[in-house]
């Protein structure tokens, strides 16, 4: 039976479940009665359901023992249907009757609403790996509101504001620390799921996006650098937080929002960065203030962003910074180097 079914779904009988979930996927987009108009679509849909849960079952651990097995168990206060079976082979049908009434429910269903059951989306593999990433991502936005909390305000008001950031990763709807059970077969599989998504690209593309803001765009003498600043840590939250990136047709909009746009902002002036010229030296006094210096005469007062520093020792022991500016490509000066002196 177990050959029958990796004939099914097409795939070897070695294939990972990274594989059997691909092969599932891609063939119940063909068969589901919603989509596919042929007598006998129905019973493949069936068959093809019946198939996969059976393989996944194998896959990750999910067959019967027997009862001698049971009994070097713990006993459990509530016994699980499984364990009433006398025989594998009375649990596999039991298994198979399962997956034949939820493939029927699944048929019965329109192929858009069938799109977002668990069976297709094969969340627990996919969201166990977006959750992680998400969790980091609050982790280390606590960790930076705590560091500037800890700088501006006293340090319990800090301490608390990051705490409360932190606390936040633990509620929110795609958390890991209430869904991860350590499940790495699954985890497996879901690395090679997302061969079939868009979601690395996604996360390379912020990642850039985000490091030629800080390292280019913001150094630019460009009047709404603080608005593209915002816009990019805004759209980052939210296609992390709360975008279901997980669904295929909400990919696209996510790499938009946090890609292709600012990606060409970027692009734009990182070109206008390297290929600058003509440089020239000014030297301004400062105050040093939080992680920005203020100039005296409010010199480039609307351009803010190239007062912030992530060293704040050197701006602490000098009262003075040189700035080294170029002129860009496209007509943006862009600030090059800064070097600060006591006098």
């Amino acid at each position: 039976m177990a050959s029958r079914y990796y004939q099914i779904l097409g795939v070897d009988e070695k294939a990972s479940l990274g594989a059997i979930k691909k092969a599932y996927r891609s063939k119940a987009k063909i068969l589901h009665p919603d989509v596919n108009k042929a007598a006998d679509a129905h019973d493949q849909f069936v068959l093809l359901n019946e198939a996969y849960e059976y393989l996944e079952n194998v896959k990750t651990g999910k067959i019967f023992h027997s009862s001698s097995t049971r009994r070097r168990r713990k006993p459990q206060k509530k016994a699980t249907r499984s364990q009433t079976f006398a025989n594998e082979e009375d649990w596999k049908n039991a298994q198979r009757e399962k997956a034949r009434r939820r493939a029927k429910a699944y048929a019965k269903m329109k192929f858009e609403e069938f799109q977002k059951t668990e069976a297709y989306q094969t969340t627990n593999a996919l969201g166990l790996l977006m959750g992680l990433v998400i969790d980091v991502f609050i982790v280390a936005m606590a960790i930076c509101i705590i560091s500037i909390c800890l700088y501006f305000f006293s340090g319990i008001v800090g301490m608390l504001l990051g705490l409360g950031i932190l606390a936040s990763s633990g509620i929110h709807k795609n958390s890991t620390y209430t869904s991860v059970n350590n499940n790495f077969k699954n985890a497996k599989a879901a690395l090679e799921l997302l061969s079939d998504t868009k979601i690395p690209l996604i996360l390379f593309l912020a990642f850039l996006n985000i490091i030629l803001m800080w390292t280019i765009t913001l150094q630019s003498l460009w009047i709404f650098s603080h608005l593209f600043f915002f816009y990019i840590l805004l759209a980052n939250m939210v296609v992390f937080l709360f975008w279901p990136t997980e669904k295929p047709e909400k990919q696209n909009e996510a790499l938009w929002m946090i890609g292709y746009i600012p990606g060409a902002i970027n692009l734009f002036f990182f070109l206008n960065f390297v290929f600058s010229s003509n440089p020239s030296l000014e030297s301004h006094k400062y105050k040093h203030g939080g992680w920005l210096i203020e100039l005296d005469d409010d010199a480039y007062y609307e351009y803010r962003w190239l007062r912030l520093y992530p060293t704040f020792t050197e701006a602490d022991d000098n009262n003075r910074v040189q700035f080294e500016f170029e002129e860009g490509l496209f007509g943006y000066r862009v600030l090059k180097d800064a070097q600060f002196h006591p006098y």
